[in-house]
């Protein structure tokens, strides 16, 4: 694995995958005082950067191989990558995929053809089904833990810095860590002054745990399902670990929240939709942006392949953390004309009344007084405050609430 052969895997590549764009992110760039540039795999085919290493494996099987089929396990983006050169070089494909993978994911790499088995919680569970299909003459196309795999997934970094030479630093998210160390074999080669962080969640910071494991401990198992199962990797690579143990600058740890965060920025900012794989890596530098003052960052949306109804629910708990969406109890008394007043100061100073709920009988207050719980749209956290303190200075007890 080296520069040469990332740039042969490039050659091969041209005519049958995307040459993705590298683009600049003003709104982001402000954070820093830098240069911010998005790699936007998520535009990719499948919608990840995943048929890169998939397409340099596939064509290296023998006529053999071909004939009976191959078997991948997969959170969903590795799934459709191998499915969608399966189906075009006409290869059966198995793909075994985790119990809770988004439905999206399902059905977009059955639209390959492919087989889907849902086995495992998890992708360390889901391989060991995927070995039995191997053991029954199969061939694994593994999603990272192969030289191949490693080599295209490099290409990504090769395009990033020939359209962007005097980039200084990359961001890139790490799973099983194939996509961080291609791209960090290229990006070394290209630039050995050039910095790479890699970027997991706290969810499932295995490759922290391996790298650095006086720093991160792998949480305990639990029935909440990470944002980013793109990157919940639970066994990193054995070749993986050892190239971003030599070439990784460091890596960063980012919550479920503020991966949420950075869909939102991507999906407002940037008009780019993110998976949560693929928002790590902006999550990275809005939480550490003394990092990269003044620097010129190219980050990696590795995918985009969310489910909507994730992505819509998300969005909204986003709008609710920054106090865009908030919703107050209000003490009134029961007097004919009150509710108009209090929505009438709401409305006054700009807020967006989007739901109320006028609670009279589930109340610890007397008959003559009740509550009303208004859900309103505001312009953030300064402007929720002013609403709630203008109906306090008229009266009317106003805290916000959750849930």
């Amino acid at each position: 694995m080296n520069l040469k052969e990332i740039m042969n895997a490039a050659e091969i590549m041209e005519g049958v995958l995307y040459r993705t764009p590298l683009v600049p992110a003003p709104w982001l760039s402000k954070k820093i005082g830098g240069d911010v540039f998005l790699k936007l795999e998520n535009l990719q085919y499948t919608s990840s950067f995943k048929p890169r290493g998939a397409l340099i494996k596939m064509l290296k099987l023998t006529p053999e191989q071909r004939q009976r089929g191959v078997v991948a396990m997969s959170a969903g983006n590795h799934a459709q990558g191998v499915a969608f050169h399966a189906q075009r070089m006409k290869i059966p494909a198995t793909i075994v995929m985790p119990i809770a993978t988004p439905s999206a994911k399902v059905e977009r790499t059955k639209g390959y053809g492919a087989t889907v088995i849902l086995s495992g919680n998890n992708l360390a569970e889901s391989e060991m089904k995927a070995r039995q299909l191997v053991d029954q003459g199969l061939t694994l196309i593994h999603p990272y833990d192969d030289e191949d795999i490693i080599t295209g997934q490099g290409t990504v970094a090769l395009e990033m810095l020939q359209d962007q030479p005097d980039l200084s630093i990359l961001i890139i998210p790490v799973g099983g860590g194939g996509l961080a160390a291609g791209c960090a074999i290229a990006a070394k080669a290209m630039n050995p002054d050039l910095k790479v962080y890699g970027v997991q969640s706290t969810a499932c910071p295995a490759m922290i745990h391996t790298l650095y494991p006086e720093r991160w401990f792998m949480p305990p198992d639990s029935i909440a399902l990470p944002l980013a199962e793109g990157i919940a990797v639970k066994n990193p690579g054995v070749l993986t670990r050892e190239i971003l143990q030599k070439h990784l600058t460091d890596m960063i740890a980012v919550e479920d929240f503020e991966i949420e965060d950075a869909i939102d920025a991507l999906s407002m900012g940037g008009k780019v939709v993110a998976e949560g794989a693929g928002a790590a890596g902006v999550a990275a530098l809005i939480k550490n942006p003394e990092l990269f003052i003044g620097q010129r960052v190219g980050i990696v949306v590795c995918g985009g392949n969310i489910d909507s109804r994730v992505f819509s629910s998300l969005i909204m708990h986003s709008l609710v953390r920054q106090e865009k969406f908030i919703r107050i109890k209000v003490r009134i008394p029961d007097i004919a004309g009150t509710l108009g007043k209090v929505t009438s100061i709401i409305g006054e100073l700009g807020g967006n009344i989007f739901e109320l709920v006028h609670q009279r009988h589930f109340t610890v207050h007397t008959s003559k007084m009740t509550d009303l719980e208004v859900t309103i749209e505001t312009r953030g956290r300064e402007h929720s405050q002013q609403i709630i303190q203008k109906l306090n200075e008229n009266g009317y007890t106003s805290h916000k609430i959750l849930g």
